[in-house]
């Protein structure tokens, strides 16, 4: 079948708030929450098809450093 696997990378309190709250989405068509499994290592997502890069400007060097395990070739 067609479907996706979704998983989050985070660390300090985005990490903490996400293993116990989940992630909360607020949208236009209804909020909603949704539980991914979440670390703090990238090697334990490994390589995927699609990587969606949202860090604050301060943490991008040092969060773009640990993206390989996840780029694959």
């Amino acid at each position: 079948g067609i479907g996706w696997c979704g998983r989050t990378i985070a660390r300090g309190d985005h990490l903490e708030s996400l293993e116990s709250d989940g992630l909360e989405v607020e949208s236009a068509h209804g909020d909603f929450d949704v539980d991914l499994p979440t670390t703090s290592d990238p090697v334990e997502v490994g390589e995927c098809d699609v990587v969606l890069f949202c860090v604050k400007s301060f943490d991008t060097r040092s969060a773009a450093r640990d993206l390989d395990p996840l780029l694959g070739d």
